[in-house]
């Protein structure tokens, strides 16, 4: 199983063994906005200079 097939697995189960997942979603989720934040940030400061 790949990594991109084990996350979707992941994502469509709503608990672990150790009890629910969506801490973890959230996490991501707020990994992903930063990456995305940083992009446009640079983008922006391309476009001002």
């Amino acid at each position: 199983m790949t990594r991109e097939e084990n996350l979707l697995y992941r994502k469509q189960c709503p608990y672990d063994a150790m009890g629910d997942y969506s801490v973890l979603m959230e996490n991501e989720k707020n990994i992903k906005a930063k990456r995305n934040a940083k992009k446009s940030d640079a983008g922006i400061r391309q476009k001002i200079k």
